[in-house]
């Protein structure tokens, strides 16, 4: 169960938390909610692959089914998500090996948003 504080002021509680680590006040530590928000943190950053992906794969989608609507624009964010992914990755080395993982889970998801956003049904 998390603390009150945990609960009402997470940005003191985690300063707190960084203070009694660097101080090696190891008894003094709230190890369990500690460890959850470290695989918060990497639950997060593995959403942030998907979520980059899906972006990029929406768009690639709608450059590729809609040929008399492609722009600059489109192009830019194509390669603005490639990049992003690109420095996402490298800050997060194994986020590699769930790369696939989130390719497949990204693109349905940009399947949906690109028939939301072209009134398209069929890619």
């Amino acid at each position: 169960m998390k603390s009150s504080k945990y609960e009402s002021d997470f940005y003191a509680l985690a300063h707190e938390q960084a203070t009694l680590l660097r101080a090696r006040k190891f008894d003094d530590i709230d190890l369990k909610n500690i460890a959850e928000e470290i695989e918060t943190l990497a639950r997060n950053e593995y959403r942030e692959l998907v979520n980059r992906l899906k972006q990029l794969l929406t768009h690639l989608l709608k450059w590729q089914f809609q040929l008399n609507f492609q722009s600059r624009s489109w192009l830019l964010t194509i390669e603005e998500q490639r990049e992003e992914l690109v420095q996402h990755l490298a800050a997060n080395l194994s986020l590699k090996s769930r790369l696939e993982e989130a390719l497949i889970n990204s693109y349905e998801i940009a399947i949906i948003l690109a028939k939301k956003q072209t009134g398209l049904e069929t890619f």
